[in-house]
């Protein structure tokens, strides 16, 4: 059972001016997309966005050596990177939260959410081992147990510290990509995506956001989910419905998710 806490049951820290966002986008974000980041930099993050580029493995690569270059220059002013799709949405509280979890426990974390258009299926993968648990105090002073499960995550809302994010950047091999007009631009090679066996030896496709939530297992500390939700946009929001699956879990009885669907509908309006 996977129970959602709501962001503004705490004491958060109100700023986000060590925050960067990145936002990778084939044809511009969704307007609400829009609207959540801006929420956002009102709180004093900053974005850093490209559009354009139908290849998502190439676009993240791009993204991270973009950001690489303002971490080398900005004299340790952000402390976490955040990766966040163009069609999702969420409350700044729940980056707050997020980030609180991070400095309490020094993991990347993700938000939960839906697979695209299946609300029934989490867009994360649950890892072997065992969860990260500490106390945080609410608004009314009292001790509650947070709990973070370890996951292979999408990158719709990973949250990343720093010093992983530039640890990550920095163990694996520079891309170059030669454009139209001769030029040339190099950048991490932090994602790929393609055929792969299982552990049965069947092959399916691994898509990038999980190959690099792969590889922050192998280079950095890896992915915890905190225990609150973002919602995907297809016609409308899409949220996890109760009883959704972790991406992974194919099991008859699945991985069932406790929530408050009135609760979530008030924490995700943008």
């Amino acid at each position: 059972m996977v129970e959602f806490l709501d962001p503004k049951d705490f004491e958060l820290h109100q700023r986000l001016d060590n925050v960067m966002i990145l936002v990778p986008s084939y044809k511009q974000p969704h307007p609400l997309t829009r609207q959540c980041v801006d929420n956002l930099t009102s709180l004093g993050a900053d974005v850093q966005a490209s559009w354009g580029c139908s290849d998502p493995a190439l676009h993240r690569c791009i993204m991270a050596g973009r950001a690489w270059e303002v971490l080398r220059r900005d004299e340790g002013k952000y402390e976490f990177v955040l990766w966040f799709d163009d069609d999702m949405i969420c409350r700044p509280n729940t980056v707050q939260f997020m980030i609180a979890c991070s400095l309490l426990t020094g993991v990347a974390i993700s938000a939960y959410y839906c697979k695209r258009g299946q609300s029934s299926c989490l867009a994360l993968s649950r890892m072997p081992g065992e969860p990260l648990e500490f106390a945080l105090a609410d608004k009314s002073g009292a001790s509650r147990l947070i709990q973070l499960e370890p996951v292979i995550g999408g990158m719709g809302c990973l949250l990343i510290p720093r010093h992983q994010f530039l640890k990550h950047v920095q163990s694996v091999p520079n891309v170059t990509k030669f454009r139209d007009d001769g030029s040339r631009s190099d950048m991490p090679g932090i994602c790929s995506s393609g055929f792969c066996p299982d552990d049965t030896g069947l092959l399916g496709w691994l898509s990038e956001d999980l190959v690099y939530g792969q590889s922050l297992w192998h280079w950095a500390n890896g992915v915890y989910a905190a225990p609150v939700v973002c919602a995907h946009i297809s016609e409308m929001p899409l949220l996890p419905l109760p009883g959704a699956r972790w991406l992974n879990d194919h099991s008859a009885e699945g991985t069932e998710v406790r929530m408050s669907g009135r609760e979530l509908k008030k924490e995700n309006e943008p």
